[in-house]
């Protein structure tokens, strides 16, 4: 078992320093066998800009469609779940519409009662979730209105519907937010260590992040191990002037928004970890070798 677990340390150890050698420390960048700086990086590009819904008091950032396992609605059992910011004016409000615009352009609307909302302390605005029933999944676009309000028509306030990451067993890993001068080497490690221990997918997002920390993601986003969501950004920055990785509550509630938005994309994983990039989940390795799917 100790030969075992030293050879398979050994090679782990081997491939973060090629890596780290090809993506970060090189400065004349050579090719090695299945690790390059990805040349055509537009071809992955994918953000999520957030916009304002049909209500005043709620911004949006994503819409995933997904199965409505509590079987609380009446009708085909699937839920739109929009993640997003909402105004303390709002929190008290039980009642709101799901406007939607379905494939043929068709616009029509539900109401729900179902929001979770995630708050702190009593700031200006907090996270919250509106689950909006659905019986078929043709729909592309939705938006938020307060009360029994029918919908307008204008789709600068509506997001596009996404669908959740497809896997029925595996195991994924919810990084956070990668930003700023977050350390390239220490990223490769993570990785790499997350892989040893059998994670089979990371889903990342970055914020005002350096070139060698975003080669490193990229290169790990082209072999199909990470999804990367790049350019977080938040409503309220002119009132609320702050950055990722603040210690307030305003960034404490964005980085919310980021999590219930991981949740909802993650939800077809059987197990889904959330960590930082200077946390591991470490399974006995006596009892369970490198492998978390048989802590499980």
């Amino acid at each position: 078992m100790e030969n075992n677990v030293s050879k398979r340390e050994l090679n782990i150890a081997q491939k973060t320093y090629l890596i780290k050698d090809t993506l970060i420390d090189s400065l004349n960048v050579h090719r090695e066998q299945g690790i390059s700086i990805i040349e055509n990086k537009n071809n992955n590009y994918k953000s999520n800009p957030y916009k304002q819904a049909i209500s005043s008091n709620v911004y949006m950032y994503s819409a995933i469609l997904i199965k409505d396992i509590t079987q609380e609605f009446k009708g085909g059992g699937n839920i739109i779940i929009v993640n997003g910011w909402e105004t303390m004016a709002s929190l008290n409000k039980a009642n709101f519409t799901c406007c939607f615009y379905g494939k043929d352009n068709t616009l029509f609307y539900i109401y729900s009662t179902r929001k979770t909302a995630t708050f702190l302390n009593s700031g200006p605005y907090h996270s919250v979730q509106f689950e909006c029933p659905v019986d078929f999944f043709s729909v592309t676009k939705v938006s938020v209105s307060d009360g029994p309000q029918y919908c307008v028509e204008n789709k600068e306030y509506y997001i596009k519907v996404d669908t959740p990451m497809k896997s029925e067993s595996g195991l994924a890993v919810c990084s956070k937010i990668s930003y700023g001068k977050l350390d390239a080497k220490r990223l490769v490690e993570w990785f790499e260590v997350q892989r040893l221990l059998g994670v089979d997918k990371v889903l990342a997002y970055t914020y005002k992040l350096n070139t060698q920390a975003m080669n490193v993601l990229e290169y790990y986003e082209s072999i199909g191990y990470a999804e990367i969501i790049r350019d977080f950004d938040f409503p309220f920055k002119e009132e609320y002037p702050r950055d990722a990785g603040d210690q307030n509550s305003h960034a404490w509630a964005d980085l919310q928004v980021i999590m219930h938005d991981c949740q909802s994309r993650l939800c077809s994983y059987k197990y889904v970890a959330v960590l930082d990039k200077d946390e591991f989940l470490v399974p006995n390795i006596t009892d369970y070798g490198f492998s978390l799917k048989r802590v499980f």
